[in-house]
């Protein structure tokens, strides 16, 4: 229930945005209550704790790691070598794939694909009756005034995390980057199936791919999202790692994508014949 609400607040504060964002684009002008609602708007965002998240510096780790080095869209993944449970491997339509490995001591990671899809508008409503988007000319026009032509969830995302609600300024001046940003910081404060954000890194602001630490008390476990662009940007591949509080290796995860790393030779079976099916599979999709 507390997800719905969550939600629904920030769905009212998404249709603010747009209304007084609306007016400005269409006669290039503010009044005093479009600045009193951008106030009002940046007071709540601020009380936000889950919005000041920023990132910070990819950890260097050891060029050596216990770790299995596995290969999936031209990308280097680092899997620990604990002992495997179970694996799943699919092919879900739209051009998805997915791996799973479960490990005994209940460590798992998620590896899936999907498209990056260019939003069109950002303002867009669903009709759940139908299951369908809602899109609007007037919300495209703004979409496109706001971000361009190349607007995309990841991207949203990176903006977001580079920004935090004390950079908004509610002046004539710097309207339109307000409402930019307050259109990417609800993406920051919806909550994650993990657990809570603690930590997001990236390597530097040229890197294509970053990495979400997350907590969930609850359950005593840490997880890891890793995001990263694939394909010219058509596309991006996620890495989830949860990890047991007891067994959290963040080496084999800050390793990521890098090459210079000193894994272990001797793979088992498993990993080599599953090597050898992603690799069969990919090479049949070029």
């Amino acid at each position: 229930m507390k997800k719905m609400i969550t939600r629904m607040i920030l769905f009212f504060i998404i249709l603010i945005i747009f209304i007084v964002s609306a007016n400005y684009y269409f006669d290039n002008s503010l009044d005093s209550e479009d600045i009193s609602n951008c106030l009002s708007i940046k007071n709540k965002m601020l009380k936000d704790s889950n919005l000041y998240s920023t990132f910070k510096k990819l950890p260097k780790t050891s060029t050596k790691i216990n770790a299995y080095k596995f290969k999936l869209h031209n990308t280097t993944i680092y899997l620990p070598e604990y002992k495997i449970k179970d694996i799943h491997l699919g092919d879900i339509p739209n051009d998805k794939d997915s791996v799973v490995i479960i490990y005994e001591n209940n460590t798992k990671i998620l590896i899936y694909r999907d498209k990056n899809n260019s939003i069109k508008d950002i303002f867009s409503s669903i009709d759940i009756s139908h299951n369908k988007e809602i899109i609007s000319h007037s919300g495209q026009q703004m979409t496109k005034k706001l971000f361009g032509d190349n607007l995309t969830i990841i991207g949203l995302n990176i903006y977001g995390y580079e920004h935090t609600p004390k950079d908004i300024k509610c002046d004539k001046n710097s309207f339109l980057n307000d409402m930019r940003l307050m259109v990417a910081f609800p993406l920051k404060s919806v909550a994650y199936g993990f657990g809570d954000l603690e930590t997001v890194y990236r390597k530097n602001k040229d890197s294509d791919f970053y990495i979400k630490e997350i907590h969930k008390p609850e359950d005593d476990t840490i997880a890891y999202t890793i995001t990263k662009l694939v394909n010219n940007k058509k596309q991006y591949i996620n890495i989830d790692y949860i990890f047991p509080q007891s067994e959290v290796q963040k080496d084999l995860v800050f390793a990521f994508n890098n090459k210079r790393i000193l894994a272990s030779h001797n793979r088992p079976k498993w990993l080599i014949n599953l090597q050898r099916t992603i690799d069969l599979s990919e090479g049949s999709k070029n």
